[in-house]
């Protein structure tokens, strides 16, 4: 999983509406997000910088945009979760 999940879920986005934003199904949002699968048939580096502008214009924080595309640690995830339910 990238750190992306958590990064959206800071910003108070969903997937669905990253998904909306790059025009890309939420089926293939998912796998960036949970698997780190991008798609073959898009440029890796293009995507990758819509998905910082989609989370900059978000309000998300710069640190946490700069590494998005970092493997999370499920810790991260969980305190994460903890703080918006809280």
């Amino acid at each position: 999983m990238l750190k992306l999940k958590n990064v959206l879920l800071k910003a108070g986005s969903k997937q669905s509406e990253l998904a909306k934003a790059l025009n890309l199904s939420q089926a293939t949002v998912a796998q960036i997000v949970n698997h780190g699968e991008w798609p073959k048939s898009l440029d890796q580096a293009d995507l990758q910088a819509r998905i910082r502008e989609f989370l900059v214009a978000a309000g998300a924080d710069a640190v946490d945009v700069s590494t998005a595309f970092e493997e999370a640690d499920p810790a991260d995830l969980a305190s994460v979760l903890e703080a918006k339910v809280s």
